[in-house]
């Protein structure tokens, strides 16, 4: 089992990580419902991003009674597959190029 006090400290530096600099297109998903890590830090967080190119997706319900597992085989498995979609739908609206390349044999 993973230790919480280096869980813990790695969302200290998050909080705290100067993300006005990245200007990288941002793709968040993350639910409202969330009882692990409190929504409203997560959207100020989103806020701060220096990206113009910002998406979010808000997951209100999961497969986590917590909402903060909202996509993987193991928490929330009727996600995972929209998620995976949307993020190559979020590649191929900022790298044009990428439009090109054919969907593989999972339709992604």
């Amino acid at each position: 089992m993973i230790s919480m006090i280096p869980v813990m400290q790695i969302v200290k530096e998050a909080w705290h990580a100067p993300v006005e600099k990245i200007t990288a297109p941002v793709l968040v998903f993350y639910s409202p419902n969330d009882k692990i890590v409190e929504p409203a830090r997560i959207e100020a967080l989103i806020k701060r991003f220096g990206s113009t190119q910002k998406k979010i997706v808000r997951i209100q319900h999961s497969g986590d009674p917590d909402n903060h597992v909202n996509a993987g085989q193991m928490m929330s498995p009727e996600n995972t597959e929209p998620f995976a979609r949307m993020i190559v739908d979020f590649i191929r609206m900022i790298i044009p190029s990428y439009k090109a390349i054919k969907e593989d044999k999972n339709g992604l």
